[in-house]
């Protein structure tokens, strides 16, 4: 199963070449901060993962384990 997005501008596009696992939320003051309310977010493979246009995202370690893209 593939699963399709971008971002508002469409200068990153993604393609997610597996199903997809149970949704993660999060309202921590990271997570609100990073996207202005609580975050949904799902945990998938780098190898099923495709990202076209990653030049136009800027990344920051914001713990040990993550970085942040935006």
């Amino acid at each position: 199963m593939e699963h399709h997005g971008s971002c508002l501008c469409g200068k990153v596009t993604f393609t997610v070449t597996c199903d997809l696992p149970a949704l993660n939320a999060c309202h921590c003051t990271a997570c609100r901060k990073q996207s202005g309310h609580y975050e949904v977010s799902v945990d998938v493979a780098r190898t099923a993962l495709t990202v076209s246009g990653e030049e136009n995202v800027k990344w920051y370690q914001s713990s040990q384990k993550v970085r942040r893209g935006f």
